[in-house]
């Protein structure tokens, strides 16, 4: 059976480097390319990955909800990797609000969509639905404990830097 993750941000600058990556290291994984293309985002950052039976790209925003539903439903989504992200400090003070919704509402919309997907009951979650932590753990972590580890870049970041190991 073939997993289905949505990457959020595919196509800004490290999504764009993490995509062709995984596509091309895990075949056995469609990835589904979430990006709103704004002005960090360029579709011919992935350019290599167009032609790739395990690639889908989907131009949509974290924030709409109804896109993510969707999503989750259609692709049977089983992971996440969250790369979306407002982070122009320039532009975070001529308009913080659009940070405010992308940053926090947009992951609270992942969050939660993944909550209903991926949650039987409160720390009871569906089999296939874990999240890889840094080797040095050398197990799974399951969704309700990575939501306890924040959002922060350096958690994210040490969960991408093993990756390869949901294929184990």
């Amino acid at each position: 059976m073939t997993k289905s993750i949505l990457v959020t941000g595919g196509a800004g600058f490290i999504g764009s480097n993490f995509v062709p990556y995984f596509c091309k290291k895990y075949p056995e994984y469609h990835i589904i390319n979430l990006d709103k293309l704004t002005y960090a985002g360029d579709l011919n950052n992935v350019k290599e990955c167009e032609k790739d039976s395990n690639y889908t790209f989907v131009k949509g925003d974290i924030c709409d909800e109804k896109l993510i539903e969707e999503l989750f439903t259609k692709y049977d989504i089983r992971g996440v990797i969250h790369f979306a992200a407002e982070s122009h400090v320039d532009n975070s003070i001529k308009g913080p609000k659009i940070f405010m919704e992308t940053n926090i509402m947009g992951t609270f919309t992942l969050i939660e969509t993944a909550r209903r997907h991926w949650m039987d009951a409160p720390f009871k979650v569906q089999p296939g639905c874990e999240i890889v932590v840094p080797a040095k753990m050398k197990r799974k972590m399951s969704v309700a404990e990575t939501m306890s580890l924040g959002s922060s870049m350096s958690s994210i970041a040490a969960m991408i830097a093993t990756i390869a190991n949901l294929s184990k």
